[in-house]
Formats: structure tokens, sequence, C-alpha cells
């Protein structure tokens, strides 16, 4: 597959902390390889694309996406996700780029989301089985509700991965844009 264009040294220069929790040049590219990349639905050509963006670009992706996902519905939206594999696939590239960018605990915390996730997706699937009631449900909820709180505090704590992510455009743009043969 041919890979759309990356965007310019120049314009990815252009970005600044204020932009990487938005819509970006880089962004833009990653979102035009997912589209062009192969899969039958979003998660699949998601991982796709992932594995042939440059590290760097991936590792805010990732993070970026993380936190987008928890931030419009919270751990469940992360650990509750259809497709097991690519749970587990996005939680450990997610742990990495955290630990790239210099945010240590919070990588241990996604790292920690994997075990459980195949333990919580298992409890999904049998509520799941046995058409269980709204209050059944709960008890899952509420477990895995209690980590948005554990995040939030990270996230305030640890350290911005995305200061570390512009210091990253600001100091070597092209390793954001170059793709190694």
């Amino acid at each position: 597959m041919d890979l759309p264009p990356p965007p310019s040294i120049e314009s990815v220069q252009q970005i600044g902390i204020d932009d990487l929790g938005h819509s970006n040049v880089l962004m833009e590219w990653v979102r035009s390889i997912i589209d062009a990349s192969e899969g039958d639905y979003h998660e699949q050509r998601e991982l796709s694309a992932m594995k042939q963006l440059p590290i760097p670009t991936r590792d805010y992706y990732v993070i970026f996406s993380f936190d987008g996902k928890w931030g419009n519905g919270g751990m469940q939206s992360i650990v509750l996700n259809d497709d097991l594999d690519y749970t587990v696939a996005f939680l450990d590239a997610t742990s990495q780029a955290f630990e790239r960018y210099n945010c240590p605990k919070i990588s241990v915390f996604v790292e920690s989301l994997i075990s459980k996730t195949k333990v919580w997706m298992a409890r999904s699937d049998q509520l799941t089985a046995e058409n269980a009631s709204e209050s059944a449900w709960e008890e899952l909820w509420d477990e895995i509700d209690l980590l948005d709180e554990i995040y939030d505090n990270l996230s305030e704590t640890s350290g911005s991965a995305y200061e570390a992510i512009a210091l990253g455009i600001r100091e070597n743009p092209s390793t954001f844009v170059t793709i190694a043969p």
C-alpha cells in the first residue's frame, strides 16, 4: 500500500503544545493512513496503520487516542472494546509510548490494564450471554470506573507526555514524518 504523503517538516514544526490535543497536520496525516490501511473495520485499520507510522508519531497518536477515549467515555470506553486483540495491542502501544515520553507511572498503570481487560472482557461476554440485568453490569462498570480517578490523578502528577512530544517536534520534527524503508 502506498502511504499518503507526510506533512512537510515546516508544517510539523508549527505544531505547538496547545495544538497537540486537537486536530493538526500530523493527526490529519495519521487519519489518512488509517483510512488507507487494510482491515474490515476501524480498529483493524488502526492497528495496521500503527505498524507503518514513525514511532514518535505512533506514540503521539496512541496517547492522543487514549486520552480522547478516556475523555469521552472513561476507562469503560477503552477496556470494554469488542475486539480484545485490538485492545491489548492498543494498551501495549500506549504503555510503551508513555514510557518513551517519560511518564513511567502512567505507563505502568496502562500496562496493568492489559491483564484486567482480559478478565473484564470475559465477564462482559458472560454477562451478555446470560442476558444479565443492569444491576449485574453495574458491578463491572463500577469496578472499571474507579480507574478514572486514578488516571486523572496520574495525569495531573506524573508530568505531561504532551510537553515531551512538543519538545520532540521542536528538536527533531523529521522523526515524526520519516518512515523507515
